[in-house]
């Protein structure tokens, strides 16, 4: 698993610098696996050049209903 967590965080690290970002939420199965969120933000904070004191990758409020609340509203 960390092959793919040191790959994910590669890409949010690009995205995290690139636009300032200070949350990215994290949602549906992937939200839901226990410790990726964690691991996620652990090694997207060492790949940032800005630092923070609160977690950038965040689980989702709405986990795996955000597409049928969407979608309710279509």
């Amino acid at each position: 698993m960390t092959d793919h967590i040191s790959i994910v965080s590669d890409a949010l690290a690009l995205i995290v610098n690139v636009t300032g970002a200070s949350r990215l939420p994290l949602g549906g199965g992937l939200g839901m696996a226990p410790g990726v969120a964690t691991a996620l933000d652990t090694a997207l904070r060492q790949k940032i050049l800005r630092r923070s004191a609160t977690p950038i990758i965040v689980k989702a409020k709405l986990a795996n209903d955000a597409g049928l609340i969407g979608a309710s509203y279509l």
